[in-house]
């Protein structure tokens, strides 16, 4: 039979081990068993008391050699308020994809994006609103495995009003087609 402070060593351990690997892992989500990222052609619909965010792909199915612009939307279903600033990242696998650039084809409002080691992170402000696209990265497609790799996050989102939209927020997990342009 186990003393009372060999369990409380083997519990603090097995804690120990836990938190190094949530620590050393970027997908831990998926490490524990979370959902995993599917591709899907028809965008979320926003609940009427909440917005969701989600991911777009130029093209849900890339070859190898092509180029991906993968676009970060929220669409606000609580207001009439529309999105003043946010911070967000974009995971990614840097064997299927490498960071080729920022995709500015849409004027307005932009983001200052940082790339780092298969995350892509993005803030942004504009004093007028976002419309839903909040930023757009652009990828070269090295991998079958390029757009299941795509996971993003939302840390802040604020309404032009200085309020958080982040308790509203639900992020989807899915990568939708990108709608014709």
């Amino acid at each position: 039979m186990q003393s009372l402070r060999e369990r409380n060593f083997r519990r603090s351990w097995r804690v120990a081990v836990a938190a190094t690997l949530a620590a050393s892992c970027t997908n831990f989500a998926r490490l524990v068993g979370a959902q995993e990222p599917t591709a899907v052609s028809a965008p979320p619909v926003p609940r009427p008391n909440g917005d969701v965010a989600y991911l777009t792909a130029s093209s849900l199915a890339p070859v190898t050699g092509s180029i991906v612009t993968i676009a970060a939307r929220v669409d606000v279903g609580r207001s009439e308020s529309a999105i003043g600033s946010f911070v967000g990242t974009v995971s990614f696998d840097p064997r299927a994809l490498v960071f080729v650039g920022v995709d500015t084809a849409v004027a307005g409002p932009s983001a200052i994006v940082h790339v780092d080691r298969g995350v892509a992170k993005a803030v942004g402000a504009a004093p007028n609103g976002f419309g839903d696209r909040l930023f757009a990265l652009r990828f070269r497609v090295l991998g079958a495995a390029a757009i299941r790799s795509l996971v993003l996050q939302i840390t802040e989102l604020n309404d032009v009003h200085f309020g958080s939209a982040l308790p509203h927020l639900r992020v989807d997990t899915r990568v939708y087609a990108a709608a014709a342009q």
